[in-house]
């Protein structure tokens, strides 16, 4: 992930993300460069909330632009909380992206307690969503399994259905920033999550769901990949307190492939993405 911003519209209580400044314009191309020339297929712009990020759609274009040693284009993805998506940005974003990844993490009022605002976010989150999916962008939402969205899971994956939403993600808690320090009454067990799953499953056969529904572990493993805007390489999440990340080089200084060998956690990685 290429984490454009540190910034957020939102201050979700379970966030696990940290450290960063804005991208230059210079130095996002000089990242971008040196992605495509390693030959990587696909990359997800991440923050913060990406869709703050006032250079995004120059860098879109930009890597848009690339071509790959093996002749293909970049895959191009990002993730954001929906709340900026209206109509004009939807349609941006569809000129460039192949997906979109948007984070939802409870229904009504339970919104403003997960994300600490209750001043019409959660309406704009709903109507990003919307707004994406009018726009042809096939729409990934995901959320962490919490207290407060436990109970209204089936609920949620009715409403994405019925908006066209293409797929559907529960995962476990992510073991850093906020996330690493939440209170045990807010943690769920693993067994909490696989029956949550199991419902969701049940109850897309009964009701016919064109949904996709999946569910992921964010285990200690150093799964994700993120490129910060000094060049710092990291893996997330590993054991490695107080953060649980683990500085792997400067993407700046050296090459894709040079970092990639040094990767201590490559299978890992490759493992979790293989069927995304």
């Amino acid at each position: 992930g290429i984490k454009v911003t540190k910034r957020c519209n939102l201050r979700c209580y379970h966030c696990a993300s940290y450290g960063g400044e804005d991208f230059s314009y210079e130095n996002a191309v000089r990242i971008l460069d040196k992605l495509a020339g390693g030959d990587v297929a696909r990359l997800n712009f991440t923050g913060g909330e990406t869709l703050i990020f006032n250079g995004l759609e120059s860098v879109l274009r930009y890597a848009g632009k690339l071509a790959l040693p093996s002749g293909k284009k970049f895959s191009l993805t990002i993730t954001t909380n929906g709340v900026e998506i209206d109509k004009y940005k939807s349609q941006m974003l569809s000129e460039y992206l192949d997906s979109i990844k948007i984070s939802l993490f409870a229904l009504g009022a339970n919104y403003g307690a997960v994300t600490g605002n209750s001043y019409g976010a959660y309406d704009r989150a709903i109507a990003g969503i919307g707004n994406a999916v009018s726009a042809g962008l096939p729409v990934h939402v995901q959320t962490s399994v919490l207290k407060e969205n436990y109970d209204c899971l089936v609920q949620m994956a009715q409403l994405l259905d019925d908006l066209g939403v293409a797929k559907f993600t529960i995962y476990s808690n992510i073991e850093q920033a906020r996330g690493r320090t939440l209170p045990g009454e807010k943690r769920l067990f693993e067994e909490e999550l696989r029956k949550a799953f199991d419902i969701l499953l049940e109850e897309k056969g009964k009701k016919s769901w064109n949904l996709k529904i999946d569910w992921r572990k964010w285990p200690l493993e150093g799964q994700y990949i993120i490129i910060f805007s000094n060049g710092d390489v990291t893996a997330n999440p590993v054991s490695n307190p107080p953060g649980n990340f683990e500085h792997i080089g400067n993407l700046l200084e050296e090459t894709v492939e040079t970092l990639w060998q040094r990767y201590p956690y490559k299978q890992s990685h490759i493992s979790f993405y293989s069927n995304r």
